[in-house]
């Protein structure tokens, strides 16, 4: 979910930016880089741990 969240969230952001609407390494703007980069820091983590869950086996 923070994916499908962060990455519309972090593409307005920057859409908003270029324009100088807001800027997104201060202040309230970097709030448009939160969701990515929680997406960023968590994925991996999860995958990693997943991969090494041992299976069991029926048998």
């Amino acid at each position: 979910m923070l994916g499908l969240i962060g990455y519309p969230v972090f593409l307005v952001g920057a859409i908003l930016a270029m324009f100088h609407l807001i800027d997104v390494t201060h202040g309230l703007g970097m709030l448009a880089l939160v969701p990515g980069g929680l997406f960023e820091l968590i994925l991996p983590i999860w995958l990693f741990t997943k991969g090494f869950t041992p299976h069991q086996t029926e048998g």
